[in-house]
């Protein structure tokens, strides 16, 4: 069993809030729950508690790679010349619709190290500069962050929808089946037109799916590297276990709408901006301090 310490950090359309039976972007936005997978100082790394919305890798069947793909584009809302497709997400993303001016603020651009798939030896590309990522075949392996090993089928894995995610999310794939589904993982596949991920399980497939798959279920859930020091509003939020049981502080009141960043703040890979901080951190998880103190109330699932 692994046992993650969590906070709460921007807010995301996730739940029914408005009555009509739907969760969709109807509905007000909720605290974003974020698990704690390491601290090094005044830097914690962390991934979402649940799968957040939905996703294809990239928006067509084409060779691509983490820096080249829609997926990058959308999470940390670049413009057109930062995907092969040609899009541009800086007015429509993850980055800007889940956090304020201010708490973007407070996200690190990070060097994230995109390693070639070892089993298939499929070529990752180039390391890029971002503020928020999906996690790669060996950082879900890393028994430092509190998971399993390479090929176990492990409820350290597993990642329960939203409401939202089961409706289909940003790209209205559903209605997904379950309250859990598989997750992307930003690491090649078998082939570069694949994607690896994560079962639904719990178990990693390192041979993927293809990158423009939008029918089989396939979320996101997203990672970063949140400087705590930074006036970004973040709060504890309790604990969470790999066999389902919850202790949970009580929910933070929602901040403003998020606001899109001033042009120039968001880090591409041709930007001179110097990465702060690697997501190779070893440190195992501890408990970030706040000076917010909730009652405390424990959930079992």
């Amino acid at each position: 069993m692994a046992t993650w310490d969590c906070i709460w950090f921007g807010n995301y359309w996730q739940e029914y809030t408005n009555g009509d039976g739907k969760a969709d972007k109807e509905d007000d936005k909720t605290p974003i729950k974020w698990r704690v997978l390491s601290v090094k100082g005044d830097d914690v790394f962390l991934m979402a508690d649940k799968n957040l919305d939905c996703q294809k890798y990239n928006d067509s069947k084409s060779e691509v790679t983490w820096q080249t793909c829609t997926m990058r584009s959308w999470l940390n809302g670049y413009g057109a010349g930062l995907n092969q497709e040609g899009k541009d997400f800086s007015g429509n993303s993850f980055l800007n619709n889940a956090f304020t001016t201010l708490e973007q603020q407070g996200i690190k651009t990070t060097t994230v190290v995109n390693n070639d798939n070892l089993e298939y030896s499929t070529e990752a590309g180039n390391d890029t500069y971002d503020q928020v990522y999906l996690l790669s075949i060996d950082e879900v392996t890393d028994a430092a962050y509190g998971f399993s090993t390479y090929w176990s089928t492990s409820n350290k894995r597993k990642a329960e929808n939203t409401m939202y995610v089961t409706g289909g999310g940003q790209i209205q794939v559903g209605p997904m089946i379950g309250s859990e589904s598989m997750w992307w993982l930003r690491s090649p596949g078998g082939v570069n037109d694949c994607a690896s991920l994560m079962f639904s399980e719990g178990t990693v497939n390192t041979y993927g799916y293809d990158v423009d798959n939008d029918v089989d279920g396939l979320a996101v859930r997203p990672a970063l590297h949140l400087n705590l020091s930074s006036d970004s509003g973040w709060s504890y939020a309790g604990t969470v276990t790999s066999d389902g049981r919850i202790k949970e502080h009580e929910l933070p009141k929602p901040t403003v709408s998020p606001s899109p960043t001033e042009p120039g703040k968001t880090a591409g890979p041709d930007s001179t901006e110097k990465p702060l901080v690697t997501p190779a951190v070893s440190e195992m998880p501890s408990t970030p301090e706040s000076t917010q103190k909730p009652k405390e109330t424990t959930i079992l699932n």
